[in-house]
């Protein structure tokens, strides 16, 4: 009995595990990406600049961000001006894990141009004032550095 058991938990499992991580998006023809399993709206191209954290998540910082500039902030795309920078939760749900490292570790026809390094997150490091997550898209790991570090930015709307 605990093969035949083994052997009809293992399938269930393996398809639990299959289906829980396939990608899904919607290509809008606008500049955007929907991903049809959690909902959320993603900027398709990153405008290739890279930014501090306070940059990218819109902080006013007399050091960095003295302008209090947003990237995503200010960003208007698809006739949306509600962009947002993702959380490193949200920015792990576009990363792609059958894709082996040097990566990118990213649907390439959905976000093409997409480099495999840092793309910051709004999530602020606990404790840890001057840093902030992120997301490496040569691996698919998830980023914890200091905030004044130049990286990538993708843009996001809804969810939450």
């Amino acid at each position: 009995m605990r093969v035949k058991l083994f052997s009809l938990i293992l399938p269930v499992a393996l398809a639990h595990l299959f289906c829980s991580t396939v990608l899904a998006f919607t290509e809008k023809g606008d500049g955007t990406v929907t991903d049809e399993k959690t909902g959320l709206t993603w900027q398709k191209v990153d405008d290739g600049k890279a930014y501090n954290w306070y940059m990218a998540a819109g902080v006013s910082d007399t050091k960095f961000n003295p302008g209090g500039a947003s990237v995503c902030g200010d960003l208007r795309l698809a006739g949306y001006s509600d962009w947002r920078l993702p959380s490193k939760d949200e920015l792990l749900t576009i990363v792609d894990s059958s894709i082996p490292e040097p990566g990118p570790t990213i649907d390439a026809a959905h976000f093409p141009g997409t480099r495999p390094t840092v793309y910051w997150s709004s999530t602020k490091g606990e404790g840890q004032p001057g840093a902030g997550f992120g997301v490496v898209f040569r691996s698919g790991n998830i980023f914890i550095g200091y905030k004044g570090s130049l990286w990538y930015v993708r843009c996001v709307r809804g969810g939450r």
